[in-house]
């Protein structure tokens, strides 16, 4: 329904308009036109509406709170304690002595015994003669050689060389305006020749003389010293020591160990329990409650009115273009 007052609003103005243009043009009036289409316009439109929110609010409420008081007081208390106590304890024990004891023991003792044993020996005797041996000793002859070299020698020749030399003579001349005399040098070019010593190699022949030794072998006597061994049997009586085992009894003194009862007192340590009264501060809480106000916030539900703007749309014929005016009759 909206739609179609708000359709027909925008035709009303469309008219009105279309009215106003032909009145103010001067005797002209414009031809009925028929619509050549159709279009959407879209049109805001403000509309009331109700929303519902939730509102805070505040009050202040009686709040009972507990809290504790603490009262501190002197007990007397019994505590058990433990103390170290030393007290001496007579023990008994068993000590191990040594004793010297006479025991007798057969021993089983080593005698020697000396003899007079005959025994063969051989003997060597020593024999020298002299014995001539030869060997063979490499000796060296030496004997001159002469050999030859070939070597370069560098002599000195003079050479004749020539090269331009640049020369500066003296020129006075004189100005025939003002009769001025300049002395000018005047370089002057010639060719002068010179000599040059020059080192020219040419090879030489030269001959030397050389020690060389030739080696020859030679057979060589020498005399030697032989030692020849001549062996014999001999016959010599030697004492010889031998030892026999026999046993005897014999007193022999030993070390046993023996048990000892003995009495000694040692001192122990325990730890007693004893009682004693101290003065404790003990600390007790009583509670207590008090009234007090705390703001609470709650939320309640509550409505109101807002103007919103809401889109339109409707179909509008679309009008064609005026035509222009006519010229205007005087």
């Amino acid at each position: 329904m909206k739609r179609w007052i708000v359709a027909l609003a925008v035709v009303g103005l469309l008219c009105s308009a279309d009215s106003a243009f032909g009145k103010h043009r001067r005797g002209y009036a414009a031809p009925a036109a028929a619509p050549c289409g159709y279009t959407y316009v879209t049109t805001y439109q403000t509309v009331a509406r109700t929303v519902c929110e939730y509102v805070p609010v505040t009050t202040n409420v009686d709040v009972t709170e507990y809290y504790c008081v603490p009262e501190t007081k002197t007990v007397d208390r019994t505590e058990t304690y433990y103390e170290q106590v030393t007290r001496a304890v007579p023990y008994t024990r068993t000590v191990y002595r040594s004793v010297n004891e006479t025991r007798n023991v057969r021993v089983a003792v080593c005698k020697a015994v000396t003899e007079n044993v005959e025994y063969s020996y051989q003997v060597a005797t020593p024999k020298y003669r002299t014995e001539t041996r030869s060997y063979n000793v490499t000796v060296a002859v030496p004997r001159t050689e002469r050999r030859s070299y070939t070597c370069t020698v560098y002599e000195s020749m003079p050479v004749t060389q020539t090269r331009e030399v640049t020369c500066y003579t003296p020129v006075t001349t004189c100005d025939p305006k003002c009769g001025a005399i300049t002395t000018c040098m005047v370089p002057t070019t010639k060719t002068v020749s010179y000599t040059v010593c020059q080192l020219v190699p040419r090879n030489v022949t030269k001959d030397y003389d050389v020690t060389v030794c030739d080696y020859k072998t030679e057979t060589r006597n020498y005399n030697v010293q032989v030692c020849e061994y001549e062996y014999r049997t001999e016959k010599k009586s030697v004492p010889v020591t031998r030892y026999v085992t026999e046993y005897e009894n014999r007193e022999v003194t030993v070390s046993v160990l023996r048990p000892f009862k003995e009495e000694y007192t040692a001192n122990v340590c325990e730890v007693v329990a004893r009682t004693r009264t101290v003065p404790v501060k003990v600390t007790t809480y009583r509670t207590e409650s008090r009234v007090v106000q705390k703001p609470v916030t709650t939320y309640k539900l509550a409505t109101r009115t807002v103007n919103v703007q809401v889109p339109v749309t409707v179909c509008v014929p679309v009008m064609p273009a005026p035509c222009p005016p006519a010229p205007c009759a005087d």
